[in-house]
């Protein structure tokens, strides 16, 4: 009985065990899974409009600017210029002129315009050659009058001419996402409750499984106890049918020393029945003498009954 309510308990251990182990790695995959998905849908999103804004800054700038624009002191007469430009482009709301000092030499917020940001690490990527682009808030040092906006894409456009490698400055141009962004969230929700459903559909079929495998294996216990239960009466049957033998009955093992004997059996000292371990020729009375023609020893090298 106790050796029953043991197996059981190890069984709900291994079941807890393997749940756990089960659903936090339904957990983990869940999250990665959604993570990634959601990271990746929004950075296709907003990637291949930032790159048509910064194609489109970088041809309009070769067209309608010219390198010294790109240079403090400001010039009134450049603000038409960069006005023309930030009206080509709808839905931008702010754009920022650099020098190659990091300096904005033009904005469409003339509070900005002489200084300088040269610890903005995208604004020194583009001044090195690189466009690049991001969904930002007004969090950023740079971001001094960007705050009514919660939500806005920045692209920053490095300005060559044809013919010249020379990087005279940058453009950055500022476009509100914020309905963007709350469009992403939305989906971003959607995703982690369909991702969310699966891993736990996924679960519950694992714990179903396993909770199916234990009862298989506890009902083939119950079968191997019971199988066992039998044996254990059927030799207990053996047993007694054989020591109600009369005769003297002896298991010896291939060096004839005895591993068994009825009780009928008696030594040459009249010990019943002979001691374990006992050389069966010295418990059937031989002395310390094998016995001649020994028919255990013809039985053990021919695998058939002999007689002696």
């Amino acid at each position: 009985m106790n050796g029953g309510v043991t197996v059981r308990r190890m069984q709900r251990r291994r079941f807890v065990g393997f749940l756990l182990v089960s659903g936090t790695l339904i957990v983990v995959t869940v999250v990665f899974s959604g993570l990634l998905v959601s990271k990746f849908f929004k950075d296709q999103a907003v990637a291949h409009e930032a790159q048509h804004i910064a194609e489109l800054i970088l041809a309009e700038a070769r067209e309608d600017l010219t390198p010294p624009v790109f240079e403090l002191p400001p010039d009134p007469s450049r603000a038409p210029l960069f006005e023309h430009l930030l009206r080509g482009y709808p839905g931008i709301f702010r754009i920022k002129v650099y020098d190659r000092a990091a300096r904005i030499v033009w904005s469409n917020e003339p509070r900005l315009i002489g200084m300088a940001f040269p610890d903005d690490e995208d604004l020194l990527d583009a001044l090195a050659g690189k466009v690049t682009t991001n969904i930002g808030t007004p969090d950023k040092r740079e971001n001094l009058y960007e705050k009514r906006t919660q939500y806005f894409s920045e692209v920053y456009v490095p300005i060559t001419y044809p013919g010249s490698d020379t990087i005279v400055g940058a453009i950055e141009a500022y476009k509100d996402v914020t309905t963007v962004v709350h469009g992403i969230e939305r989906v971003r929700r959607l995703i982690w409750i369909v991702t969310g459903g699966m891993g736990l559909v996924l679960f519950l079929g694992v714990a179903f499984v396993a909770w199916r495998a234990g009862a298989n294996e506890r009902r083939a216990l119950r079968q191997l106890g019971a199988q066992n239960e039998e044996i254990r009466e059927a030799h207990a049957r053996l047993a007694a049918i054989v020591e109600g033998i009369a005769d003297r009955i002896l298991l010896i093992d291939h060096q004839r020393r005895i591993v068994w004997a009825n009780t009928s059996s008696v030594d040459a000292t009249g010990q019943s029945p002979p001691a374990t371990g006992m050389l069966c020729f010295a418990a059937v009375g031989a002395g310390s003498q094998a016995c001649e023609e020994c028919p255990a020893l013809r039985t053990f090298a021919s695998g058939q009954i002999e007689r002696g």
